[in-house]
């Protein structure tokens, strides 16, 4: 998703605002079932988008007109104090840092190309090998414990530059 913002920011477009960006799970492996609840509605729930939402009201009542308490989006709901403590909404600046990030790395993976460099540096976050996991290369690969890249656990707050408590 993030990659979109990039590629809708660096187009012809100009002046691009992004609402918000989402994926919407499609298939579920079961169905919830709560006796108390209606089960329309509980399937209903489960194709909520979620991602991340500008917290400017103007871009969003465009996207979602019930965003107060939203049917469309997950875990968005206004409050009289604000966003609701789980809403995930991105300010415009951290939006606009995450277009800066991808930006760098897709840099960074032109000029390691151009260079022939292709090093093995898979990356760690806590006890996952996140870098081998889904490689296909991995019952072939030369990789040694001293080529591992140990990276901290973030949550999107932290990465982006933010208030965790915000």
């Amino acid at each position: 998703l993030p990659i979109y913002i990039y590629l809708i920011k660096n187009s012809k477009l100009k002046n691009v605002k992004v609402a918000g960006f989402y994926f919407q799970n499609i298939i579920h492996s079961k169905q919830p079932y709560n006796p108390k609840s209606d089960y329309k509605l509980e399937c209903e729930k489960l194709y909520k988008l979620d991602g991340f939402t500008n917290s400017n009201t103007n871009y969003l009542n465009k996207l979602d007109k019930n965003y107060i308490n939203s049917n469309m989006i997950k875990s968005l709901k206004l409050t009289e104090k604000g966003f609701y403590v789980y809403s995930k909404v991105l300010d415009e600046e951290k939006i606009d840092n995450i277009e800066r990030i991808v930006s760098k790395k897709i840099d960074d993976a032109i000029t390691n190309i151009l260079d022939c460099n292709f090093s093995i540096n898979p990356k760690r976050i806590g006890t996952d090998l996140k870098g081998c996991e889904y490689c296909k290369f991995k019952d072939i690969c030369y990789v040694k414990e001293e080529n591992i890249i140990n990276l901290k656990e973030q949550n999107y707050k932290e990465f982006l530059g933010g208030d965790i408590n915000a």
